[in-house]
């Protein structure tokens, strides 16, 4: 049966998005501090890593790039190329470029550009760095190399193919000659095709050395002996077939006049008749810790154990069996919220996967700005949920890259004020509530209160006379196209984002604030739910529908007799002896009132996100209810005012409301689907 490789691929590409990340990080560790031997190792292996895996599935534009960034790692590691800033730029510009190839074999297209010229960049450092003299160049290990392979029996049960071992030997230097020991060859009769039997000597010329030679053994898994260049072992002879056979694959090896690169490029395998053409980007995946799995496991096994007894008790109850009924249903439903909890936790990721593309960032925006940047870490082990995760990813980096060109001065300006050269950057991951804070925290300039009422009164975003705090001119920063740059930048300044960050954050239920002091820096505050698939939330009536508010965004109910509306303003009413706008829930929603009026006894539930606070008039509280949030994009179209939906335990449907959404409708940020409630 032809083997499919398609699972093969899709393990290699989730393999070699992991070592893109460790490549990355291990580059940027070599920048920060001394050229440590280990860290220079473990950025080799990954490059290693890549280069033979793509090699197995004959993605070769991916082996060409890995294999010329591990020939100049391979130099650095023995003394060969300066461990230097310029070298460790162009690997991770290398390292882009691989991770750009890697997506191309995946999803096709056109191939990315600049490839090309990064690999001569590339072999150019390389033919730069200065060559050892004498005892040097033995250590190094350049030369010619007889290898002996003796791959076992069960070699190609693994998985493992001996040839393209061959191949990538072939890659690494040059092989001169290359003859198979048929010593282990058995009769036709006994020939099993699952088995391998052959020997192999090689004659390799390599300038990587033994060590890389030896690595590649391992890697694959084959054992064999590396020795210095000598005269050609004698090879035990067989039959008229099998010397046939042996020229047959002698033949096949042969190497062309070989130079150092391209390298040999491998036939594709073609696929196996009638076999079904997988989708280029396939289902988004997570791993999963082992522990997790085993708890799953035996939680199913109590779960099945509680269904059993309370099965037992239902299919021979009696009246007095009615306490052991309610038993056996509490521990089902303890077990099922127990599943139900480690379910979720399988979907969880520690932030410090979210975090790690800011050391690259950071290291661009120094760069890109000329300032010098300390960034700080904290919390890589809080977990949020994988989709929570993803769609925080460019919020945050937008808000890091404001901070380093908005927030930290200049080195002239912090030297001036007193300041440490160095401007400090902290990104801290918390758990408050029930969900997960971000904090970016800078010590630069601050925010400048009376600059942006400047530019607010000048785009008549406020009136000259209006009065407002301080935390309502920094809110004014999120509106959109509000900058106070004094020039764009590479980097920022046309105004563009800041409203997109809020907007982003508020779709997953989630909520941005600031701090700021003059002098002392800026704080964003990022508030998120820990994951969008299980929702907490009020179910309320309005017009004889069901709808769920996020309970994250919900202040208080107030009772029909503690209603006081504010003389003169239909819109308004009090709380706390505060004035806040009021809307009707189905009116904003475009739903006609029952009876063409409000309920006589309506209830009122209390919003506030970032300061703004509005009453949400319902018929109903129906109660707090835990519900699986389901898409409404999937099935339908996306709605203005809802999350999504769900389906209650009677079969029910409540819509989910957008607290943000209903929040800018009362205030008239947006048009109520309605026409609004005043």
């Amino acid at each position: 049966m032809p083997l499919d490789l398609g699972r093969f691929r899709e393990t290699f590409f989730q393999e070699a998005a992991e070592l893109l990340e460790e490549l990355e990080a291990g580059l940027l560790r070599l920048e920060r501090a001394e050229a440590d031997p280990e860290t220079i190792n473990a950025v080799f292996r990954a490059a290693h890593s890549i280069k033979g895996g793509a090699g197995m599935l004959d993605m070769a534009a991916v082996v060409g790039m890995a294999h010329c960034m591990e020939s100049l790692l391979e130099a650095m590691r023995n003394g060969d190329a300066p461990v230097d800033s310029p070298g460790l730029s162009l690997l991770l510009r290398a390292t882009d470029a691989l991770g750009e190839l890697v997506r191309w074999e995946r999803q096709g297209g056109e191939p990315p550009p600049g490839v090309e010229g990064i690999k001569e960049e590339l072999t150019e450092a390389l033919t730069a760095a200065p060559e050892p003299a004498g005892p040097a160049s033995a250590a190094a290990g350049t030369g010619r190399w007889r290898v002996k392979l003796r791959p076992d029996s069960g070699v190609l049960r693994r998985g493992v193919e001996p040839l393209l071992l061959l191949r990538e030997l072939d890659r690494l230097g040059r092989i001169g000659q290359a003859q198979i020991g048929l010593g282990r060859l058995p009769s036709l009769a006994a020939l099993d095709p699952l088995s391998s039997y052959l020997d192999w000597n090689l004659e390799l010329e390599c300038k990587g050395g033994r060590a890389a030679i030896e690595e590649l053994l391992e890697w694959f898994g084959i054992d064999g002996d590396v020795e210095p260049f000598g005269p050609p072992p004698a090879v035990s002879t067989a039959p008229t077939a099998a010397a046939e056979l042996s020229a047959l694959a002698t033949g096949l090896l042969a190497a062309p006049s070989v130079t150092a690169w391209p390298p040999t490029v491998l036939p594709p395998i073609a696929p196996a008749p009638g076999a079904v053409a997988r989708p280029a980007e396939a289902a988004s995946r997570v791993r999963v810790a082992v522990d997790k799995i085993d708890q799953l496991v035996t939680l199913a096994g109590e779960l099945a154990v509680a269904h059993s007894t309370a099965s037992e008790v239902a299919g021979n109850f009696r009246a007095d069996r009615w306490p052991e009924l309610e038993m056996a249903l509490a521990d089902i439903g303890r077990q099922v919220w127990l599943l139900q909890q480690s379910v979720m936790s399988v979907r969880m990721l520690p932030v410090s996967e979210l975090f790690g593309r800011l050391p690259r960032l950071v290291r661009e925006l120094e760069s890109a700005t000329g300032k010098r940047l300390l960034l700080e870490l904290d919390g890589e082990d809080v977990e949020l949920d994988k989709s929570v995760a993803e769609r925080l990813g460019d919020p945050l980096i937008h808000l890091v890259r404001n901070s380093a060109d908005h927030g930290i001065e200049s080195l002239e300006e912090r030297l001036a004020a007193g300041k440490p050269a160095q401007g400090s950057l902290t990104v801290r991951a918390l758990h408050e509530g029930g969900g997960v804070v971000v904090e970016i925290t800078d010590d630069g300039r601050g925010l400048d209160a009376a600059r942006i009422r400047s530019k607010a009164i000048e785009r008549g975003l406020i009136a000259a006379s209006a009065h407002l705090s301080e935390q309502a001119l920094f809110g004014l920063i999120f509106e959109p196209g509000f900058s106070t740059a004094e020039q764009v930048t590479s980097v920022s300044g046309r105004g563009v984002g800041m409203d997109v960050v809020r907007r982003n954050i508020e779709r997953l239920g989630g909520a941005i604030t600031l701090a700021s002091r003059p002098g002392r820096g800026t704080q964003f505050r990022i508030s998120v739910p820990l994951t969008l698939a299980i929702l907490d939330g009020l179910l309320v009536s309005s017009s004889d529908e069901l709808y769920l508010i996020p309970m994250t965004a919900i202040v208080k109910s107030v009772e029909p007799g503690l209603l006081t509306a504010v003389p003169g303003f239909s819109s308004m009413m009090l709380v706390d002896g505060e004035p806040i706008p009021m809307g009707v829930a189905s009116v904003l929603l475009g739903l006609s009132l029952p009876g063409g009026s409000l309920s006589s006894r309506p209830l009122a539930v209390i919003l506030q996100k970032d300061k703004r606070r509005a009453a949400i008039l319902v018929d109903e509280l129906v109660g707090r209810q835990q519900v699986i949030v389901r898409s409404l994009e999937d099935h339908y179209r996306k709605a203005p005012g809802l999350l999504g939906a769900s389906i209650l335990g009677d079969g029910r449907v409540a819509l989910i409301l957008d607290p943000g959404w209903l929040l800018d409708a009362v205030d008239g940020r947006v048009a109520a689907i309605g026409g609004g409630s005043r």
